[in-house]
């Protein structure tokens, strides 16, 4: 970053329409010079946009330009201060845009639409991990990401794909009314950045591929904060209030909470590892991306659930629980990455999606995947042929089973009204059985059972109540009377447990 740049403290003290037009003219080009040697495929992206590259540096915020899966249109617009334009972009059509300020009254020109450069360069190019940041290592990754950092006494540097240093405007504190809002804090260094007190502006604060490490609020109040693809690590709250907070994508974070109030807070395709302490939380999400380990994504939601449970959210405490027990049921069927101390010696989880998710973060190449899988698969077999890892292996098998049939029968306590599907079932099965193959004995003589008196058998057998006027003549049908007798009983018991269960909470 040159030395000429201002301290972050000057930056902070700006008003958001001055920030973002000294970063339009000192700090976005310099990005966007990088981004022309760097990107591939970015200059020929450039010349598909309808209008000049130096629209581009004025855009608010940068990182709408490289995120979304639908074309957009730049539209230039009057600020609330109408001496002020602003350059956004708005997903949709043209006409959209255009009705959608029309219902609140704003005139805007749209200046041209376009597309994403990362959907773009992933259309184009036709291949993943098209970004090569690193070539004596073969590092590369389909997205904005941030791999080395650097910190001192008195200077903290964060870098893009390893060799361009954002906009540093962490490492320090920021008081009341400070106007975070409406900024544009994309592609920026926010490491221990510190937020106090309160009025930091009702506009909506997006921040795009930035890195946000070590983040602190306390005695703060702030709204309406949306984090995309950031490099995230822990979060501290502290005596705060924190109202919609959106983490979408970007490293997993780690939030602790103490003393504190926050409502609506979501983590979609990240993980997180929430820790409250006397802290009210409502309207917590939580959406594991599909590459996360069953086990991890289990753990996050025994998290939430003790969150909910501690804010008397029962409803929630109770999704969260289910959610835990379905992955953990998951992790029971692939149980190489849960138990490493077992399955020590098989690489990648047992996993070979793993190992294209390896490839795809740069890890390896692409002649290294069949020989990566081969490995895998060796070593599971290996473990089959071993007493020791055959035993481990069926234990987390019988697991898997046994959870497979809680989560069926009964929702794991969760879903009760499924007792009362696999109670009709289990009647059903075991009527049709009487109708085919039975010999009973009514008051007078033995007959087979037509449909509605095995329906009617199964019934009484199954509630144990046993009327006595139908009885079974022969030892199988016993058996299979007394068996049904026993499921009956074992349902009851279930039933009753289950919803009692619904009230722990």
């Amino acid at each position: 970053m040159p030395s000429s740049y201002p301290p972050p403290s000057q930056l902070w003290q700006m008003a958001p329409p001055e920030f973002n037009a000294w970063r339009a003219a000192n700090d976005i080009p310099r990005l966007f010079a990088w981004f022309w040697t760097m990107l591939p495929g970015f200059e020929d992206w450039v010349a598909t946009l309808p209008f000049e590259a130096g629209v581009l540096h004025r855009v608010v915020p940068t990182g709408d330009l490289f995120k979304g899966e639908v074309r957009k249109v730049i539209l230039k617009r009057p600020d609330d201060n109408p001496l002020v334009e602003v350059i956004e972009c708005f997903d949709g059509s043209a006409d959209e845009a255009i009705r959608w300020w029309g219902i609140l009254h704003r005139k805007i020109e749209v200046l041209g639409s376009f597309e994403p450069y990362l959907k773009w360069a992933k259309r184009t190019l036709k291949r993943h991990r098209f970004i090569q940041y690193d070539i004596v290592n073969n590092q590369r990754s389909d997205d904005l990401v941030y791999t080395r950092w650097e910190s001192g006494l008195n200077h903290a540097k964060a870098f893009l794909l390893g060799s361009f240093e954002v906009l540093n405007l962490g490492q320090m504190q920021l008081v009341e009314r400070v106007t975070i809002g409406s900024r544009n804090l994309d592609f920026c260094n926010l490491d221990g950045l510190i937020v106090t007190g309160a009025a930091h502006g009702s506009y909506w604060t997006h921040v795009n591929f930035s890195s946000c490490r070590d983040m602190l609020f306390r005695n703060a109040e702030i709204a309406f904060v949306t984090f995309f693809h950031c490099s995230m690590e822990k979060i501290d709250v502290l005596r705060s209030t924190l109202q919609d907070f959106y983490f979408d994508g970007g490293s997993p974070v780690r939030i602790e909470a103490q003393d504190s109030f926050i409502y609506r807070m979501s983590f979609d395709q990240c993980g997180v590892q929430p820790f409250f302490r006397n802290t009210e939380a409502r309207e917590l999400g939580f959406k594991p991306a599909r590459a996360m380990q069953p086990e991890i994504v289990a753990g996050t939601y025994r998290l939430l659930r003790a969150i909910f449970q501690s804010s008397a959210l029962r409803q929630e405490a109770s999704e969260a629980y289910y959610n835990e027990r379905v992955f953990e049921r998951k992790s029971y069927s692939h149980p190489y990455g849960r138990d490493r101390r077992l399955f020590a010696n098989v690489p990648y989880g047992g996993r070979s999606s793993e190992v294209i998710a390896m490839y795809r973060r740069g890890w390896l190449s692409a002649r290294q995947i069949p020989r990566e899988i081969g490995r895998t698969y060796v070593a599971k077999l290996l473990l089959l042929i071993s007493p020791r890892g055959l035993l481990g292996l069926a234990k987390y098998k019988a697991r898997w089973l046994a959870s497979c049939l809680e989560w069926a029968v009964w929702g794991y306590g969760e879903r009760p009204s499924r007792i009362f599907l696999a109670s009709l079932t289990a009647i059903l099965g075991y009527a049709t059985y009487y109708h085919r193959y039975g010999l009973f004995t009514r008051a007078v003589g033995g007959a087979r059972l037509d449909w509605w008196d095995s329906i009617y058998f199964s019934m009484v057998t199954f509630t144990t109540l046993g009327y006595g006027d139908i009885y079974p003549s022969v030892a199988t049908l016993k058996i299979a009377a007394a068996s049904e007798a026993l499921l009956g009983a074992f349902a009851v018991g279930l039933s009753v447990a289950g919803f009692s269960n619904r009230s722990r909470y």
